[in-house]
């Protein structure tokens, strides 16, 4: 079921002896693909695993940008059988991600080292926008391949992807305890999230009366070709003395946790009074704008793309009492950094929990959906990180 192979020497925290167990799905279907960990003398680092699998998509279809997380709604996290993952939406993995992606990472390292996990540049274009710069970049790592579909041999692209996990506790460098159980299950979305149709016509092989025919992707979800986890493993005398010291009190690990809401805007209205939380301060929160139509899925539009929508400010309510320095005026060039200031200085043990609402004002008509991410920290102090919007 299982085999070990050498990662590295070293990993990453100066750990030695470190191995990947290549884990074998229990389940692989259209509605979750679900592994199972079983207890190890090692000790699991999380930051360092990853999900490894091929895509199989015709050639008039390309991966969306952020392709590998669109695949997935959710991925539910258990350890020892207690679950320490939540849902918010169906989106709760891709605009996670994107969210994350665009605070953590610049247009350069995006652009020259992501390529494997499917993000391969810092736009979110749609279908109709696709240049042959960005299709060449996506097609040139395939492998080409045949498939009988309908009588005809058609070209369809293998495409191969490494992704780590996109859970707050993967993203911490603190290995989990030995004789660790671990389930995981990434819920599956629709193939409308991930991928984008780039010309009517699939290219027909092995036929010389018949070029290509049109065709369109139908299937519920992409299917996941030889899905392997792949959990790195630690070993060293350092780190058993760091958890022989742990054994004498309860093991806690600090991790952001995050999940996204969708909260729909009514049609014809320019005042809005959003609901951020309701208890817990959140560490960071993001809000961003799109038409709600765009958030159903299509093979031409991206979900992660989003506009202004005309929104002239946006003002935050503490307790339903406005913060000082707000409202933030929508192309001023003053940091908002420096505006959240009175903000963050509010996130002490008064108002760790607390309402926090935000009042935007548009000039447009037009239905809209707000669509956040909240992060929240769990057996840890929130610090004082600020609220941004990012236009």
């Amino acid at each position: 079921m299982f085999s070990f192979t050498k990662a590295s020497s070293v990993d990453s925290m100066g750990y030695k002896e470190c191995k990947v167990l290549h884990i074998q799905p229990l389940s692989n279907t259209k509605n979750g693909l679900e592994f199972l960990l079983t207890q190890q003398k090692r000790y699991l680092k999380l930051a360092d695993s990853a999900l490894a699998f091929s895509v199989d998509l015709p050639d008039n279809y390309v991966p969306d940008n952020d392709f590998c997380n669109k695949l997935f709604e959710n991925i539910v996290l258990d350890i020892d059988q207690d679950t320490v993952s939540k849902r918010g939406s169906e989106f709760d993995n891709c605009m996670s991600s994107f969210f994350l992606n665009k605070s953590m990472f610049d247009e350069n390292y995006m652009e020259n080292t992501m390529a494997t996990q499917g993000v391969y540049d810092v736009f979110n274009d749609d279908a109709e926008k696709f240049d042959g710069t960005q299709i060449a970049i996506r097609q040139n790592m395939c492998t080409e391949i045949k498939k009988e579909v309908d009588g005809n041999t058609q070209r369809w692209l293998r495409y191969d992807f490494i992704l780590p996990l996109n859970h707050g506790i993967a993203r911490t460098y603190q290995p989990l305890p030995a004789n660790t159980e671990i389930r995981l299950k990434y819920q599956r979305a629709p193939a409308s999230f991930s991928i984008m149709k780039i010309k009517e016509n699939v290219t027909v092989l092995d036929n010389p009366n018949l070029a290509s025919i049109p065709f369109n992707f139908t299937d519920p979800v992409v299917t996941i070709v030889k899905p392997v986890f792949r959990a790195m493993y630690l070993k060293s005398d350092e780190l058993d003395n760091k958890m022989r010291g742990y054994a004498q009190y309860p093991f806690e690990m600090p991790f952001l946790d995050y999940v996204v809401r969708k909260p729909v805007l009514n049609d014809h209205e320019s005042d809005f009074l959003i609901d951020l939380t309701k208890g817990k301060m959140p560490s960071y929160a993001v809000f961003a704008i799109c038409p709600i139509t765009r958030l159903n899925g299509s093979d031409t539009e991206c979900i992660t793309k989003f506009t202004r929508h005309k929104l002239k400010s946006f003002e935050i309510l503490l307790d339903n009492v406005k913060v000082e320095g707000f409202p933030l005026q929508l192309g001023m060039k003053k940091r908002y950094e420096q505006c959240m200031k009175d903000f963050t200085r509010t996130n002490d043990d008064k108002h760790s929990y607390a309402i926090l609402n935000a009042s935007l004002h548009c000039e447009d008509d037009d239905l809209r959906c707000i669509t956040g991410i909240n992060r929240e920290f769990s057996n840890i102090d929130p610090p004082n990180f600020p609220i941004c919007y990012t236009e």
